[in-house]
Order: C-alpha cells, then structure tokens, then sequence
C-alpha cells in the first residue's frame, strides 16, 4: 500500500499479534483490538468489546483525530 499511496496502512490486529505486526510493518498505525487491558499508548486506536457491538476509541483530542483523518484545522 505504501508502494502505491504514500499512506502507510490501518492496521487492525489483536495484542496476541502485535509483536509480529510491530516486525512486519513498524511504520503503520494499529488499531489494537484488545478486551481485558486497555489501550497501548502507541495505538491510535482501541477496539475494547464486541458485545453487544464493537466498541472503539482514538487515543487522542477530537482536534487530533480530525488531524490524523486528513481534516482542515
């Protein structure tokens, strides 16, 4: 995807697979499915249950976020 865009990748991965994710590709962002420990402080995203539905959040300030999203300030 790199290659192609200049856009490293969402990537969504469980903690069990961080690791691994973190070696393959250290440059893209992870958004951590993670239920029983809280978010990792490098995850700009957290999937934290999937009961009844996903739940997530973005480790920062709306601010932030619109930033990260591509939006004007």
């Amino acid at each position: 995807v790199y290659s192609k865009t200049g856009q490293w990748p969402l990537i969504y991965a469980s903690t069990s697979v961080l690791p691994l994710v973190k070696k393959t590709v250290p440059q893209a962002p992870i958004w951590e499915a993670n239920y029983s420990n809280g978010m990792l402080r490098d995850s700009p995203f957290l999937q934290f249950t999937d009961k009844p539905y996903d739940r997530d959040v973005f480790n920062g300030t709306m601010q932030q976020l619109r930033a990260y999203a591509g939006y004007p300030q």
